[in-house]
């Protein structure tokens, strides 16, 4: 009996469903349990955003064409430093006055600005020119400086940010996922150590991708379902595959029995595929 407490162990592809076991099919029943779990995790924002304000001002636009010109509104204008500033609304500028012999006046109407940008650069100052388009006979001036542009880089809620709760909150409920489901299985079952769906089922964050916050927060709960399956069944199916290379007179010891599960695949009918490798440890049979 110096054998007695032998292990030994083999890896097969099985399948867990609610059909009985059946070794030669590779089959071992189970039994589908599922526990719905709240939690709540937080995590520090990393993403960046520039914020600031956009500068204004008021510019003069002078057109030196025989004819009046109208600008639509939202028509850009380039200062000379290349800078985008848009109209506020729609400006008329009447036509040049005046002959070659008189001198020409050329037509002014003053008009608001905004810049295209938020950012200090736009703080334009005082008579800076500007171009509109191509056209050559038309031109603006500010008699006054631009002011109001502002900008700065605050800490804001990413993507990733949101990515990393919706994967951290199912491992943070993992354990109590696991106590809660082996007090639904009944005495004579086991649990697998491993989870076949593990899904957030409700979600709510405290600030959206985007929002400047130095910290996001998921309040949500995790559906988990787990597998178990009878310690008599586990012990057949054992046998059954360890018996090509156990002697006949040693069986496995129902007690002492491990199941190690990897690669698991739920599929269209509701069971389960998984790798198993089962440990058994032999005893003498009585």
């Amino acid at each position: 009996l110096g054998i007695n407490g032998k292990t030994t162990d083999k890896t097969q592809n099985i399948t867990f469903s609610n059909n009985p076991t059946d070794p030669s099919k590779n089959i071992i029943q189970a039994e589908f349990i599922s526990v719905t779990e709240d939690g709540s995790i937080s995590t520090q924002a990393t993403g960046k955003k520039e914020v600031g304000d956009k500068a204004k001002g008021i510019v003069t636009i002078f057109n030196n064409d025989s004819s009046p010109k109208t600008l639509g509104k939202e028509t850009t204008i380039t200062s000379s430093n290349n800078l985008g500033f848009i109209l506020d609304k729609s400006v008329t500028v009447s036509s040049a006055s005046g002959d070659i012999f008189s001198g020409t006046t050329p037509g002014k109407a003053n008009a608001n600005v905004t810049a295209d940008k938020i950012g200090q650069e736009y703080n334009l100052p005082s008579s800076t020119k500007f171009t509109i388009g191509g056209n050559t006979t038309i031109a603006a001036k500010n008699d006054n400086a631009f002011s109001g542009g502002t900008k700065k880089e605050v800490t804001v809620v990413s993507k990733d940010d949101i990515t990393k709760l919706l994967e951290d909150l199912p491992k943070s409920l993992e354990g109590k996922a696991k106590d809660d489901l082996s007090k639904k299985v009944s005495g004579d079952k086991v649990l697998l150590p491993v989870f076949i769906s593990k899904d957030v089922s409700r979600k709510d964050f405290d600030k959206d991708t985007g929002d400047e916050a130095k910290q996001v927060t998921l309040k949500g709960a995790v559906n988990f379902e787990g597998i178990a399956y009878k310690k008599s069944d586990a012990a057949n199916f054992a046998n059954e595959l360890l018996k090509t290379s156990i002697s006949a007179d040693l069986t496995v010891d129902p007690d002492n029995i491990k199941v190690q599960v990897k690669d698991i695949k739920e599929n269209k009918n509701k069971e389960v595929n998984a790798n198993i490798t089962i440990i058994g440890t032999l005893v003498p049979k009585i």
